[in-house]
């Protein structure tokens, strides 16, 4: 069961958080340059193929091979560079460039996948207690999950192609989120399933927030253009700011009794307003690459590196300003969620244009079209998984093959229940 003794109170730096996201991008790369140049595998060999390359490397990466994260990083890229010159073009001349890009589908599975692995690995003991959710201040790998879920439904929200929804149909759409929230929250208290109050509050949860930041976005789009989304995010993150060097953050992050709803709550009520302005920060990005997708890739690596460049020495005088709290979705963590979203874009766009000048041509996992055709669903089976494993076994006890095991079978699940609606043309739409 999670606890408040699973959460470890000082996390680690944010170096370490990054260089276990960061080998993901150089898996992906290569396993797309193998399904490139093997292209007549059957669906089986592929899946088994990508299963082990992308999730049991990563599941490896996050446990019992993090504290080798660099060498591993650094491995990857002479792995990548090596494949590179034996996957070299058959012309003369390099292919034509090609503008439909997978970069924005290899960045959000990636988040889905990473999130999903992480919410069970880390009931075991195998998984790093520094990885674990922080409880004040301070960066960590679990800290991480929920705002790069808010960025990767920031970047293709629909207002970016100009559909807009109307008020009743946003609140409609808001309807399953909160029913989810609501069922989450019955179904815990019911099997008394151990659940840290200091995450989000006594009854709020992950679900609510996001409910919360889908209907808030939609009324304020409603009324302004999706052009403004860069200023609405920053002013929002600044009054936020303010707001918590006010009082308000030593009032969430304190002892005060939760003897009302908004006490019991506090953390989920008061960082909505950081989640809201982080999300208009993703959609203003979102934006921004629906405009410049189609330039010459020169220009647009230039934009992204510099916007990364921009975002971590942000990151670094926010956090030693403020502190980075995903407690309270402070301005600290808001901008270093979208330095890893932003630099991991910008690491997948790369990778599709070397793809593309080596090769002629680009390609995306199985895994991650199933994994992005059901993203919700994808992470809902997950939790319900979670839930299942730490009824049925006592995780703290499991050693490391089991509980490597557990974690492999638990994403052969997943990841088949994904591919299996994927293969039917089944989208639940949430």
């Amino acid at each position: 069961m999670k606890s408040e003794e699973m959460m470890h109170s000082n996390g680690t730096t944010a170096y370490e958080t990054y260089s276990v996201i960061v080998p993901f991008g150089f898996l992906t790369f290569i396993t797309s340059l193998f399904n490139i140049n093997f292209p007549n595998r059957s669906i089986p060999h592929r899946l088994i193929f990508e299963f082990n390359s992308l999730i049991v490397t990563s599941i490896l990466i996050m446990t019992i091979l993090s504290d080798y994260a660099t060498e591993i990083i650094i491995l990857l890229l002479i792995l990548c560079i090596l494949l590179l010159g034996v996957f070299r073009w058959k012309d003369s001349r390099p292919p034509k460039y090609n503008r439909h890009l997978n970069y924005i589908t290899f960045a959000r599975s990636t988040i889905n996948i990473l999130s999903v692995i992480g919410i069970l690995a880390v009931d075991f003991t195998i998984f790093p207690r520094r990885f674990a959710k922080t409880k004040v201040y301070g960066f960590s790998l679990m800290d991480v999950g929920v705002g790069l879920f808010v960025f990767s439904n920031g970047i293709v929200a629909s207002e970016i192609r100009g559909k807009h929804h109307s008020l009743l149909k946003s609140i409609k759409g808001t309807i399953p989120l909160i029913v989810l929230g609501c069922g989450r929250f019955l179904a815990t208290s019911k099997l008394d399933y151990n659940v840290p109050v200091s995450e989000y509050g006594v009854h709020w949860n992950f679900f609510i927030t996001l409910a919360i930041v889908k209907l808030c976005s939609a009324c304020i789009l409603s009324i302004v253009s999706v052009n403004r989304s860069l200023l609405i995010g920053t002013c929002l993150l600044l009054v936020h700011e303010v707001i918590l060097q006010l009082g308000v953050a030593q009032f969430v992050l304190g002892n005060t009794p939760r003897t009302t709803f908004f006490n019991a709550n506090r953390e989920g009520i008061v960082s909505s307003t950081g989640y809201l302005g982080l999300y208009f920060l993703s959609v203003s990005f979102g934006k921004f690459l629906s405009v410049y997708v189609y330039n010459k890739s020169r220009k647009h690596i230039f934009k992204l590196c510099i916007m990364s460049v921009f975002l971590i020495w942000a990151t670094v005088l926010l956090n030693k300003n403020f502190g980075a709290s995903r407690r309270l979705a402070n301005s600290g963590y808001c901008i270093w969620i979208m330095f890893i979203g932003i630099s991991m874009v910008t690491i997948f766009y790369l990778g599709e244009i070397i793809k593309i000048f080596v090769c002629g041509c680009t390609n995306v996992p199985l895994i991650f079209e199933a994994v992005n055709y059901n993203g919700l669903p994808f992470f809902l089976c997950a939790n319900f998984l979670t839930g299942s494993v730490n009824i049925l076994c006592d995780t703290l006890s499991a050693d490391n093959l089991r509980s490597l095991c557990i974690l492999i079978v638990y994403m052969m699940i997943n990841c088949g229940v994904s591919y299996s609606l994927f293969a039917k043309s089944i989208k639940i739409k949430l």
